[in-house]
Order: C-alpha cells, then structure tokens, then sequence
C-alpha cells in the first residue's frame, strides 16, 4: 500500500534519479549520439545510483541481493523508454522534448515494477 510518507519519499527520489538519468540523456545527445546509445548509456551509468536511492530512502531496504531483479526491471523499463522515445522521434518531436515526453508514462510505470516486483516485502 501506498502511504502519504512512502509517496512523498518516492516523489523526492524520483525526481533525483529523473534529473541524474535525464542530465546523463541530454549529454549524450549533446554529444550528437544516436538517442538509443544515450538511453542505455545514461541508465548503465545511473542504475546502481538508482538502486541505492530507491531502496534505502523509498523502499527502506538495504538488501543489496536484489541488485539482479532491479536490473531485470531497468532492462524492461529501458526497453519501454526507448520505444516511447523512438514513437515520439516518429511523429516529428526532437530528441531532448522525446526524452521528456518518455518520461510522463515512464515515471509511474517505473514505480509499479519496483515496488511489486523489486522491492517486495517478504512475510
């Protein structure tokens, strides 16, 4: 269950992790990068960072076994950014306002995964 103080904690985080992965985006397409090789590189950059924010200040876990079902989710994550971001390209959008747009259905999304497949609690 959602609570007020896990929401707050999670809007907090996920607006840290937004900005690193999005800066990390931006750079390499800045770079001139094709915009798939700045999706992986940014979130192969930022997922242990990722990993340690979520768990420890949303998830209140510190188990560092499940780094392995975090990658498991980033990669269908990552995989479902990058279409959305190729979907928008097709339509005419530029590739920085694509990286943004991606990341309205992505934020939400990203949370689900991690909170019902990552970080479950064990009873």
């Amino acid at each position: 269950m959602l609570t007020n103080k896990q929401f707050h904690k999670f809007l907090i985080a996920g607006i840290i992790n937004t900005i690193f992965f999005y800066t990390l985006y931006a750079f390499f397409i800045f770079l001139e990068f094709p915009y798939y090789f700045a999706i992986i590189s940014a979130n192969s950059i930022g997922i242990i960072f990722s990993f340690k924010n979520f768990g420890n200040s949303v998830f209140d876990s510190h188990d560092n076994r499940l780094l392995w079902k975090f990658v498991l989710a980033y990669l269908f994550l990552i995989s479902f950014y990058t279409i959305m971001v190729y979907l928008f390209r097709t339509i005419g959008i530029n590739d920085y306002a694509a990286g943004l747009l991606a990341l309205i259905p992505h934020v939400p999304l990203s949370y689900i995964v991690n909170k019902k497949f990552v970080y479950t609690k064990r009873i």
